[in-house]
């Protein structure tokens, strides 16, 4: 039953969102002087920085599990000898 509200939370926030970003009528520009410049909606922008966030969020964990894996790999061998032995 819990989960039905957790989807029924997650529609409700997706709804939300959508009639926030059709109503949005706003826009990002960034510029770069001599360089470049780039405009964007608004919508658009916030959907690439919670995407690159994201993104980095998990190749950061990612970094983080594989740095601890040798002392793991040599905490659980020390371990099957302790019960072996």
């Amino acid at each position: 039953m819990s989960w039905f509200f957790r989807i029924l939370m997650i529609a409700a926030l997706a709804m939300v969102l959508g009639i926030f970003a059709r109503a949005n009528s706003g826009y990002v520009q960034i510029a770069v002087p001599q360089v470049f410049s780039l405009e964007t909606s608004l919508n658009f922008f916030i959907i690439v920085l919670l995407a690159a966030f994201v993104v980095f969020y998990v190749l950061l964990r990612g970094a983080c599990v594989l740095w601890r894996l040798p002392r793991r790999w040599r905490q659980r061998s020390m371990q099957k000898q302790r019960q072996e032995g």
